[in-house]
């Protein structure tokens, strides 16, 4: 199904492109000589035909390594790997945030599962110590 959806969109992005290749052959002596308008439309057809083409796009998957994220810890030196390669040129800023981003997100759902085994354990603990735990009153909250 998705590959029927892409031989028509394909199509459609090959037309435009010979539309836009006809259009800017058809100005490109008068922006080549000069003329301002000409200049600017020959531009704008440039930029739609990068954007057709993903000459633009920085969406590509990205090679970078990285410490390993597999404790809520690990988040600071990963964060610190990113801030460095984005000083030294190898990630642009955008695309470091939204790495750091994930690191975020991995770093709360670790931290939230240490949390539940920490309560948990803490739970079981209490339980063995406290047998009538979770059925009638609780001293600890002045019953």
């Amino acid at each position: 199904m998705a590959k029927a959806r892409a031989e028509p969109a394909e199509e459609l992005r090959e037309l435009e492109l010979v539309r836009l290749d006809a259009m800017l052959e058809s100005i490109s002596e008068a922006a080549l000589g000069g003329d301002l308008d000409a200049i600017s439309t020959a531009l704008r057809i440039s930029e739609r035909r990068s954007r057709l083409l993903g000459l633009d796009r920085r969406e590509a998957p990205l090679s970078v390594k990285l410490p390993r994220l597999e404790k809520a810890s690990d988040a600071l030196p990963v964060t610190a790997a990113l801030l460095d390669k984005a000083a030294a040129g190898e990630l642009l800023p955008d695309e470091a945030a939204k790495l750091a981003g994930l690191t975020a997100g991995f770093m709360k759902a670790a931290e939230t599962a240490d949390l539940e085994e920490r309560i948990r354990q803490l739970e079981a603990a209490h339980a063995r110590r406290d047998p009538g735990v979770g059925g009638g009153k609780h001293e600890s909250f002045g019953e």
